[in-house]
């Protein structure tokens, strides 16, 4: 604020409001870089009881223990987020499903496009399926629009809320066959699009 003060003052007006939008762009860029990661974590879901889960997450961690995973992203997805994303995903021990809530991301760029799809063909490819709840419209329709739904991510492993997605998992569980996700989706064909420089 003194910059742009000092600049008003002894340069010009012109060029003090130029240095304060491009000084307020990089603030709230970092602001919400540092809001995504604080937002941002993943555990197991026996480890998600130390942290306390999300109040619709329930009994799940009796249930399912280590084998499944809750990612919870908190903010958007941009390119200021897009290194500790991967970070994050790398990190993740073995587990059969990783269940990524997007029901705090408002919206999703290009590089956060390409950041989930690394993440996305790296889990799949350590046999670890990829389920994602709560997406709101902008968020899908980018990921449809560069294939990564359906094409990676079948619509059958997308829930419009956690409730849907328990009950998924509960089923799996019953049904015994919760191990079976993970290779059933990595032997989906593949279809990435490459109209992804379009958008």
């Amino acid at each position: 604020m003194l910059v742009v003060l000092f600049l008003t003052v002894f340069v010009g007006l012109l060029e003090a409001v130029a240095v304060g939008m491009i000084m307020a762009t990089l603030l709230f860029m970092k602001k919400s870089a540092d809001q995504a990661e604080k937002g941002a974590s993943s555990e197991s879901i026996s480890d998600f009881s130390i942290e306390k889960p999300w109040a619709d997450e329930g009994d799940l961690v009796d249930r399912i223990g280590d084998r499944v995973f809750i990612k919870h992203l908190d903010g958007p997805i941009f390119f200021g987020f897009v290194s500790s994303f991967q970070t994050i995903i790398q990190a993740l021990p073995n587990l059969e499903v990783l269940v990524i809530r997007m029901g705090r991301v408002p919206y999703i760029d290009q590089s956060g496009l390409y950041a989930m799809e690394d993440a996305i063909l790296d889990l799949q490819n350590r046999g670890v399926a990829v389920v994602f709840t709560g997406m709101n419209d902008q968020v899908r329709s980018m990921m449809e629009r560069i294939n990564l739904i359906p094409g990676l991510v079948d619509d059958s492993y997308i829930f419009d809320n956690f409730s849907q997605c328990r009950s998924w998992l509960s089923q799996r569980l019953e049904e015994g066959d919760l191990d079976q996700v993970s290779h059933r989706q990595r032997n989906m064909p593949t279809k990435i699009s490459d109209n992804i420089d379009e958008m």
